[in-house]
């Protein structure tokens, strides 16, 4: 589920505008929208499953595609942490 967009194929800035250039910028686009799509499913799955009563921890995990909340459960999860924050 989760996307990242490289960019080992950007054109140089020294180089001339080509129609490479235009297509990567397409195809950069492109997954830009993608990945907001899969981000804005993502949320709609973690606020359904809030909405069920399942804990932070496991609805974020199962939203983001990091496993399923039944293995989480019988291995005992620990919490995620964002930016030093738990």
């Amino acid at each position: 589920m989760l996307r990242n967009i490289g960019y080992s194929m950007a054109p140089s800035k020294s180089s001339p505008p080509t129609t490479i250039s235009f297509w990567w910028s397409v195809a950069m686009l492109g997954n830009a929208f993608a990945a907001l799509r899969e981000g804005l499913a993502a949320s709609r799955e973690y606020q359904q499953l809030r909405s069920l009563g399942v804990s932070h921890d496991m609805a974020i995990r199962e939203a983001l595609g990091l496993y399923s909340s039944a293995p989480a459960a019988m291995h005992g999860a620990c919490p995620i942490y964002f930016a030093g924050k738990g």
